[in-house]
């Protein structure tokens, strides 16, 4: 009698500890990434509805101490500077670029994200990326359309070389990464104004006087030379 007793509540404990974890699911992704309300909400507040709406596994798990930290903080005001002319988010009629920073105890994240507003009429090679003054780690890529891209990584930049979609209108894309160091980052997106190869939008060398404080070109024609955005951590 003791036996069984003791079995149904074990059964009981197993039951009820299923049921509560289920019921902390407050919202699940397209790519079927269980979160509660708190995950969410952080999610939502770095990376926006639609990146929140298609998380996928591989990056709720490389950011997973930001997303699930009730010390998150996050910091996107203006730091805009006459003399540079860099702040952390420009817009123009056809796109927007911006970057954060996500920051928890002894840890930083920097999100930079690019949302065109209007369909691009040229649909070739964009280049986008960021330099920076200090090391940088655990490296993500989002964009909302199925394509690859060309990467171009040293010790103070990151970049890609992506080809825009013709199939789709909707066009948005991020870069995230890490890092534990204090500095200055610079991002840049810069869209190509006619067709041109993934050679020539691969030429370029990361550089102060580069385009969008970034990207210096061999051939700095090609592209429309947006300003870049800038943030200090």
């Amino acid at each position: 009698m003791k036996k069984y007793l003791i079995i149904t509540f074990v059964l009981f404990i197993a039951f009820s500890s299923n049921v509560n974890a289920k019921e902390n699911v407050y919202f699940t992704s397209s790519n079927g990434v269980e979160m509660t309300e708190l995950q969410y909400n952080n999610i939502k507040s770095i990376h926006g509805e639609e990146f929140l709406n298609s998380i996928d596994l591989e990056a709720f798990n490389k950011y997973y101490e930001f997303y699930t930290s009730s010390c998150l903080k996050i910091e996107e005001e203006s730091n805009f500077n006459q003399i540079l002319l860099f702040s952390n988010n420009v817009s123009t009629e056809y796109k927007e670029l911006s970057i954060i920073k996500s920051s928890i105890p002894g840890e930083k994240m920097i999100t930079v994200k690019l949302n065109w507003k209007k369909p691009p009429k040229i649909r070739s090679y964009d280049v986008f990326g960021f330099r920076t003054n200090f090391s940088y780690t655990n490296i993500y890529v989002k964009n909302n359309f199925n394509a690859t891209y060309n990467v171009k990584q040293t010790n103070n930049g990151y970049g890609i070389s992506i080809k825009l979609p013709t199939d789709s209108d909707n066009i948005s894309m991020q870069i995230s990464f890490q890092t534990k160091a204090s500095g200055t980052v610079y991002a840049s997106y810069q869209h190509a104004v006619k067709n041109i190869s993934l050679n020539s939008s691969t030429n370029y060398v990361f550089s102060a006087n580069g385009l969008g404080n970034v990207f210096l070109f061999n051939d700095n024609s090609l592209f429309d030379k947006m300003q870049g955005v800038s943030l200090n951590i």
